[in-house]
């Protein structure tokens, strides 16, 4: 029991932490749509590139359409996306490999925990839960309703220490 719960809030924790800062940090290596300063210009645009009018004056103001790593559109302000990506990358690379973080020794593989930890949940998760048989015990073939209420079953009597990722109450 004590190592189910050790499971448990591992898990958890690489769910509820690791994650969401993975999935952060490369949207700002990217630098996806959800951090651009402006609207999206060439959405529903009937130009490539979109003409947009200037923001203001042109010595004060950016041109409306150079929005990738930049936090600002003002050019006397601090653009700090310079600083977001150095930070981010630096998450892919320390979170991404636990060796490199603790010892910071081995280079073995940036990257690692940042794509296999996703793949490798969804692979537990697929051979953890329950296989319900196409056939009863007696060999004649279950029907939807059957392999439903057969599925419920056996959840219900599942002791899989992960069965908390797909099971629900």
């Amino acid at each position: 029991m004590g190592k189910k719960w050790g499971l448990i809030i591992v898990t958890f924790l690489l769910m509820v932490i690791y994650l969401p800062l993975s999935t952060m940090s490369v949207h700002v290596l990217v630098w996806s749509e959800e951090l651009w300063v402006l609207p999206n210009p060439y959405k529903n645009a009937t130009s490539f590139p979109p003409i947009l009018p200037p923001l203001g004056p042109s010595n004060e103001y950016r041109d409306p359409l150079d929005i990738c790593w930049t936090t600002t559109m003002k050019r006397n302000e601090i653009n700090l996306a310079p600083v977001f990506v150095v930070l981010s990358a630096l998450v892919c690379i320390f979170v991404g490999d636990p060796v490199l973080s603790i010892s910071c020794l081995s280079l073995r593989g940036p990257f690692k925990f940042t794509i296999w930890f996703p793949i490798a949940l969804d692979r537990v998760i697929r051979l953890s839960v329950p296989k319900v048989d196409r056939f009863t015990d007696i060999g004649r073939p279950r029907t939807s309703v059957d392999k439903d209420s057969e599925y419920h079953r056996l959840i219900g009597r599942d002791h899989n220490p992960f069965a908390f990722l797909y099971k629900s109450t």
